[in-house]
């Protein structure tokens, strides 16, 4: 290989010729040379001065020969990392050769290991002597530079199978060789056993130009053979008698060693015999020195290389690698080495720009020099280290000299300018949340010194960090070592990523009694160390706060709402199975997104709206309202979310929060996919969780007015894909171990192209792209406490009529408006309004406690009596349709006291239509169970109908008679519904409750059942067949809360197809309702996987799943299922 000074490569490589490249040849030549009397054959002879008395012995020299020859055979292991990792085996080849002056040459061949071949070959002198030597690799570092004693040569030779594949060309181009960067070669000779070690960082040029970029790698190997008596010939060629000679043994810090400290760190050399004290007198002894910042470039070959490559290397020379070939013919390309690290060449004695370190040189013992700086060392700056050699160099007390010793190396721990700590829990610091998730980004700054040349700094280096509270009162991140970059060093991906920072999970606040987080940064491993001196520490700041009140638990109630085409045909188990996927997606996206702790989200199972109004005329509005009046009012949930059938008007979702009065916490959601997709879109996208922001007051943003202003920015595909400002958070995942950086000013981890606000107006792509705005979540901070306590203490008193002693345990009550005197009746009317037409529904009889909803809309109802007496009047909300005021929903909740017999709707003075009284219905008479019965799934409950004309239905059911009810059906005309008793919470007294309404009464039947509750999940994932969910591992998903001590290590297993377990860290979901498993080691696509959800899940009710759950899946092709509807997926 022709090097310059600077020795860029050129394109043709020839592969090093050298006396280890031919073992076999080289000995036989070595023995015929020694026979014929060319060499010595004890070059020690001329030492000994018996020696010329000595008889030679031609036999023992042959059989020397012969076994150095042969050498020492020992099977061998080892392993490739970096572009195309693998595993390496096979028979090693060493061989020793003494060549006197205490040194033996030593040519080691690994190979056999592959087709074609792999070998790795490794030479050069060592010293004579038993126990371990550790030789640092070889790197030509100057041109025409001699190889030392002491440093090994090593090539690795890739097969040439491997190397068309990295090359991805046809037919084989040639085998592959790589040289060494840097590296170390372990060497333990013993009398009755040697072992060998290499680890080394290797690079190669490209094998074509025109299709292959360089690979690095790093290989390690070993070896160990026993001296036996087979191989004892051959073994003893690995010992000489002969002393080593005069050598430097050791240098602290060692080569290549990087964390040295600025203040007088000392330089100790070692050697292998007593120094001479003269040697002392020669003042450039020890020389210490960098590299300054040439203020030109003098090299005399820049005017031969291509214009374009000078042009390059005057505007940014630090992209090139040191080598760069000799001035290359005309007609030949110059060929770069594209390594990540190039190896920086050393200094010539007389380079013009190296800086000395002024120092003291003196014994430290009276083997060891001791080199300590006069001045403090730069900032994280490459050093070197020079030994005098020779006549005036260093000299033994028996007067032997020093071989040239190769320059050494270390480079000096950072100053950094500035260390930066941020805390996260949804929104860069924000106020926190007790017992949410949380996790520090740490940023390590410093600038690149203007006055050193590039190649001589620092660009990484290693650092022990530890984040403490308050100063030093307590740990929160505990010491670890990371690896941190110059900022400059970092691309566009790597903050996108958040690889700029050292990122640090795993923290829950428990308490408010920390002000402050420091983040700690001292050197990792520094010079000297520990036992000589404490490590220096750089500090940075961040001031803490917390929320002064928070919500502990956000409660989500969903239903499938059995509208239009779902009246003939139910939804079938895949699209339940959808709606449960997509809704537990939601509410952990929802604990991730908004300053919760935790998100409880409960499956209600199939509602039934009023029969009235199921067609699909009816709008969105009009059926969120619904939901509003019949299941809203009477559930404990914060929020209701109803499902609906597909296609049925438009695919946006309706949250009800947009009508302010009502303060209303309804969201209605299509289950239909998306223009060209085949999974409903609630199973990827957001759109729910945007809901979710609107039920707490958010408003889009940016804020549209009409559709005019929703098309200006959904309408424009480079409007809607541009990314939202004002955003600065991190993703944090279930378990609280990872996360993903969400960043306006940097981007978004989880897509490279756009990050948007989740109340943007339109919602079109998956989860990934979204995120919450700093204004929205630190509001949110400030005001949904206050929000979610008024509307949870208005429905605990209208349900139980009385002060709760706590709703939350972290919410701060408001006080409570007084009940209302017992004996009147509370009462919901609604009805519809078609053109001149007003039909009113029958009323609901609801809860007589708490206060009434705020009134609200330009049409009062108006309830009297017989004898024309006003018992009651209240302002009615109405929600039309959305094509206009043809049709419209209306409703109020009135409270009476006497009989009411007629009731009118009215606008102003104009009364717009009525309703009189009816003959009040009979109690339902139940047929298909007896009281008392035991409720089995599958069961359908059935009733007689009553004696009366247009008589309407609703059916509950509560686990406690406190309880609040669960609406199964409203106002329907059925006389049976189905039971699924999956969705029905446990209690002590289950009833079952069927109301006959008629008019303005109603009449009830009472049924006490048992309920034996199924304990398996709800929901398992993943199974085949349907749509992936990103970054969701396994687990399964349950309706209830779990205990979670009963979530042990073995709660979820996973076993391949050959039945091998993989390991999985299993933990309980953050929603306390499901468990959730990551494998250890990365699934292989298109692989069939057995899952184990283990027996002994305890619920906090008591309820224990007795039998495991089993179900499998191919990796890469996997969706979620109904575990209780997929009898051929779980067992």
């Amino acid at each position: 290989m022709f090097r310059s000074s600077i020795g860029y490569e050129l394109v043709v490589r020839p592969k090093p010729i050298a006396l280890f490249a031919f073992p076999v040849l080289a000995a036989v030549l070595l023995a015929m040379s020694l026979v014929a009397g060319l060499v010595p054959a004890n070059v020690h002879a001329a030492d000994d001065p018996e020696a010329g008395q000595a008889r030679f012995d031609r036999d023992a020299f042959l059989a020397k020969a012969r076994a150095q020859a042969r050498g020492v055979s020992a099977g061998w292991t080892g392993s490739v990392s970096g572009e195309f990792g693998r595993s390496l085996e096979g028979t090693a080849s060493l061989k020793f050769f003494e060549t006197g002056g205490g040194r033996l040459k030593i040519a080691f061949y690994l190979g056999d290991t592959h087709a074609y071949y792999d070998g790795i070959l490794i030479g050069g002198l060592v010293s004579c002597g038993t126990g371990p030597r550790t030789y640092p690799v070889w790197v030509r570092r100057r041109a025409g530079e001699q190889q030392p004693p002491g440093r090994l040569e090593v090539y690795f030779t890739e097969s040439q199978a491997i190397a068309s594949r990295r090359a991805g060309v046809t037919p084989v181009p040639r085998d592959d060789m790589y040289k060494p960067e840097s590296g170390t070669v372990s060497l333990r000779l013993e009398e009755d056993y040697l072992e060998v070690g290499l680890d080394a960082v290797m690079s190669s040029g490209p094998l074509s130009p025109q299709v292959s970029t360089p690979a690095r790698i790093r290989v390690r190997a070993q070896a160990r053979v026993e001296r036996t008596l087979e191989n004892d010939a051959e073994f003893s060629t690995s010992l000489c008698d002969a002393p080593p000679p005069f050598e430097m043994v050791k240098i602290l810090p060692e080569d290549g060693r990087g964390n040295v400290l600025l203040e007088r760190p000392e330089i100790l050399l070692e050697f292998n015999q007593d120094i001479h004290p003269q040697s002392l007198e020669n003042p450039d002894l020890v020389v210490v020195r960098t590299k300054l910042k040439a203020l030109e470039l003098r090299q005399p070959w820049l005017d031969a290389l291509p214009p374009e490559l000078q042009e390059r290397l005057r505007k940014a020379s630090w992209e090139f690698p040191a080598q760069v070939a000799e001035p290359a013919p005309p007609g030949h390309a110059v060929e770069l080495d594209w390594t990540p690290e190039h190896m920086v060449p050393a200094m010539d004695d007389d380079d013009p720009d190296g800086e000395h370190v002024p120092g003291t040189v003196d014994l430290d013992g009276p083997r060891t020099l001791r080199f300590v700086p006069s001045r403090p060392l730069r900032s994280g700056v490459r050093y070197q280290v020079d030994v005098a050699h020779g006549p005036g160099g260093v000299r033994s007390t028996q007067f032997h000299e020093l071989d040239e010793v190769p320059p050494n190396f270390f480079s000096t721990r950072v100053r950094p300018d500035e260390v930066r700590v941020h805390v996260y829990q949804t929104t860069r610091d924000a106020p926190l949340l007790l017992r949410k998730p949380a996790m520090a980004r740490v940023f390590v700054d410093w600038e690149a010194d203007p006055e050193i040349d590039t190649d001589w700094q620092v660009r990484a280096y290693e650092v022990d960090l530890e984040i403490t509270r308050d100063g030093h009162e307590g740990v929160v991140f505990p010491q670890q070592t990371h690896t941190v970059l110059r900022p400059d060093q970092y691309d566009d991906r790597d903050r996108r990523m958040a690889e700029d920072s050292i990122n640090r999970f795993g923290w829950s606040p428990r308490a408010r009694d920390i002000r402050q987080l420091v983040a700690r940064v001292s050197p990792h491993d520094p010079w000297p160390g520990a036992g000589r001196r404490k490590a220096p520490e750089d500090t940075g700041e961040r001031s803490v706060e917390f929320a002064s009140s928070q919500v502990d638990e956000l409660s989500v109630e969903a239903y499938v709402v059995r509208l239009w085409k779902w009246l003939a045909q139910p939804p079938d188990a895949g699209t339940i199975a959808n709606v449960i996927s997509a809704f537990r997606q939601d509410n952990e996206f929802a604990r991730q997104l908004f300053p919760v702790v935790r998100v409880r989200g409960h499956y209600g199972g199939v509602f039934m709206p009023p029969e009235d109004l199921r067609r699909s005329s009816v709008g969105l509005a009009v059926q969120a309202r619904i939901l509003h009046d019949h299941v809203g009012l009477q559930s404990d949930a914060d929020i209701v979310v109803g499902y609906y059938p597909p296609n049925m008007l438009e695919g946006r979702g309706q949250g009800i929060a947009k009508y302010p009065a009502q303060r209303a916490n309804v969201v209605l959601m299509p289950v239909r996919a998306s223009d060209g997709e085949e999974h409903p879109a609630i199973l990827g996208m957001p759109l729910v969780t945007h809901e979710y922001g609107h039920v707490f007051g958010l408003d889009h943003n940016p804020f549209v007015n009409d559709d005019v202003d929703r098309q200006t920015h959904c309408g424009s595909l480079a409007a809607y894909a541009a990314s939202s400002a004002g955003i600065e958070g991190f993703r944090i995942a279930a378990g609280g171990e990872h996360g993903w950086s969400k960043s306006s000013a940097t981007g978004n981890a989880q897509d490279p192209d756009t990050l948007k606000d989740l109340m943007y107006p339109c919602v079109y792509d998956h989860r990934d792209w979204w995120w919450i705005s700093d204004r929205d979540y630190k509001r949110l901070v400030k005001d949904l406490p206050g929000l979610l306590n008024a509307q949870r203490v208005q429905r605990y008193l209208r349900h139980h009529g009385r002060r709760p002693p706590d709703v939350s345990s972290s919410v701060l009550l408001d006080r409570p408006v007084a009940a209302p005197a017992r004996g009147r009746r509370r009462m919901l009317v609604s009805g519809t309004i078609e053109g001149d037409r007003v039909r009113f529904m029958p009323t609901v009889d609801l809860p007589e406690a708490g206060p009434l909803p705020e009134p609200g809309g330009d049409l009062t109802v108006v309830v009297e009596a017989a004898n024309g007496a006003l018992l009651a009047t209240r302002d009615a909300v109405v929600v039309r349709d959305e094509d206009g005021d043809a049709f419209a929903y209306f409703s109020a909740v009135v409270e009476v006291e006497g009989e009411p017999a007629r009731i009118a709707l009215k606008r102003g003075r104009q009364e717009l239509g009525d309703v009189a009284a009816r003959v009040p219905p009979a109690p339902p008479t139940i047929t298909s169970h007896a009281d008392g019965a035991r409720l089995a799934h599958g069961d359908w409950l059935r009733w007689e109908p009553v004696d009366v004309e247009g008589a309407r239905y609703s059916v509950r059911y509560r686990p406690d008679p406190e309880a609040s009810p669960r609406v199964l059906a409203a106002l329907v005309d059925a006389t049976a519904v189905p039971i699924d008793l999956a969705v029905l919470p446990a209690g002590a007294s289950p009833t079952l409750e069927v109301v006959a309404h008629s008019g303005m009464h109603e009449a009830r039947t009472l049924l006490r059942v048992q309920v034996v509750q199924d304990t398996r999940p709800m929901l398992v994932f993943p199974v085949d067949d349907a749509a992936p969910v990103h970054d969701e591992g396994i687990g399964a998903w349950f309706n209830s809360t779990l205990e979670a001590d009963s979530v042990g290590a073995d709660a979820i297993r996973l076993f391949d197809a050959q039945g091998r377990a993989i390991p999985v860290d299993a933990r309980l979901l953050p929603s306390g309702d499901g468990v959730h498993g990551v494998p250890r080691e990365p699934l292989l696509a298109g692989e069939r996987y057995t899952v184990h959800l283990g027996a002994g899940l305890r619920y906090e009710d008591g309820r224990v799943m007795e039998n495991p759950v089993r179900w499998s899946f191919h990796a890469g092709g996997a969706r979620v299922t109904d575990a209780r509807d997929s009898p051929k997926q779980v067992k």
